[in-house]
């Protein structure tokens, strides 16, 4: 690539990343969640076809997995392939379109991931546990403050969407 590509591509993917603060620190001075955020920031810029992340929200605050799903988000837009192996059952429900679940070296499931997350001996299997917004619209459900309609949010703000909707009349 020329330079000027790959300066283009290097500020783009800073931005995207939220990194223009840090581009005269010391690798070493960053702490754990910046340099992930520069790692993520490096497969950006070489404007992959298909990326794979490995647990890429551990050592990240609040605020910056927030800005890795834009970024994600952003990626998808961009009609990128994104395969993410992750333990973090909250991103990846909220996040992926489709899980495979691991155990013992083999897929046990696999399919759209309000699906799979509903798979109880899947995810004792695995070592899983159920993303807290099924546990939310289940006890929601189980006190008769939503109807079961088989759609349980996979965010904050589709939850408050159907409680706004779908509160019985007290």
């Amino acid at each position: 690539l020329s330079k000027d590509e790959v300066r283009r591509r290097v500020e783009s993917a800073m931005d995207h990343m939220n990194l223009n603060s840090f581009k005269d620190r010391p690798p070493h001075y960053l702490s754990g969640g910046e340099k992930k955020r520069v790692s993520i920031a490096d497969i950006l810029a070489m404007e992959s076809e298909v990326i794979i992340f490995d647990e890429p929200t551990a050592s990240l605050d609040p605020v910056n997995v927030e800005m890795l799903k834009e970024v994600l988000d952003k990626m998808r837009a961009m009609g990128k392939t994104l395969l993410i192996s992750t333990h973090d059952v909250d991103f990846a429900y909220e996040w992926a379109d489709r899980a495979l679940i691991f155990a013992d070296g083999r897929i046990i499931a696999d399919g759209p991931v309000r699906g799979v997350f509903k798979l109880k001996e899947v995810l004792k299997r695995a070592n899983l546990r159920k993303p807290v917004m099924m546990e939310v619209y289940e006890s929601l459900v189980g006190h008769g403050v939503l109807k079961e309609d088989g759609i349980c949010p996979r965010n904050a703000m589709e939850l408050d969407t159907l409680l706004g909707t779908g509160i019985k009349d007290l």
